[in-house]
């Protein structure tokens, strides 16, 4: 079962997904892919393993490729998160090339999916966007790009919760949608669903230099 859980920077999703896969049987496996760059880095990373203690999870770190985490079709993984895969890709692998976004997209849902296939549940979490009104051109399209994978996630998952004030917001349940506002095309990636064809063609498609930061995770 893939469970996504989208949000803003500290809306509580990181302790909601901790919560969630905590209720199955099983073992437990953290994904972590935050590669720690500076001070704040660091300390967020000490707060969310402070926290995860009491639960005894099985750490994994993974910055890039999710091919690489070993899990058994009874183990129930939390995966952290999206944006900072998407961003390590951007900066660690393809590194003074040129690549486009919706190619990592495409590559990061696969694998994604793919870890899926190998454990019992799968609950991911990503930023809902970078939530700011004016970002220069590197963060627009990463912006853009996060969010094109996130509505991919949105229509394989089996359930999808926004956190709004703390509180999860249900979205999807059973692989159907539920919430109102979703089912009116208004919901958490109306964006991308009226746009869905701006990034078809290969030639137009959003081209950057391998330069963007990591994203941050939220607590």
């Amino acid at each position: 079962m893939l469970t996504v859980i989208y949000g803003e920077n500290n809306s509580g999703k990181s302790r909601y997904a901790e919560d969630l896969i905590t209720k199955y049987d099983g073992n437990l496996v953290y994904v972590a892919t935050m590669v720690a760059v500076n001070e704040d880095n660091e300390k967020r990373i000490a707060k969310h393993q402070k926290r995860r203690a009491r639960y005894n999870f099985t750490t994994i770190e993974e910055p890039t490729d999710l091919g690489n985490v070993e899990v058994s079709e009874t183990d129930n993984v939390l995966l952290e998160d999206v944006q900072n895969l998407l961003a390590n890709h951007s900066i660690y692998t393809k590194a003074g090339t040129k690549y486009r976004y919706s190619d990592l997209c495409d590559q990061l849902f696969a694998d994604i999916m793919a870890l899926n296939e190998r454990c019992a549940n799968l609950v991911v979490v990503t930023l809902k966007d970078l939530g700011e009104d004016y970002l220069d051109e590197d963060a627009e399209k990463f912006d853009y790009a996060l969010k094109q994978l996130n509505n991919q996630l949105y229509d394989a998952c089996d359930a999808a919760y926004d956190m709004l004030a703390g509180r999860p917001v249900p979205f999807k349940t059973d692989g159907k949608d539920v919430s109102r506002a979703s089912r009116k095309g208004k919901g958490l990636f109306s964006f991308f669903k009226k746009k869905k064809s701006v990034d078809s063609d290969a030639e137009t498609r959003p081209e950057i230099e391998a330069e963007t930061k990591s994203a941050e995770s939220d607590s």
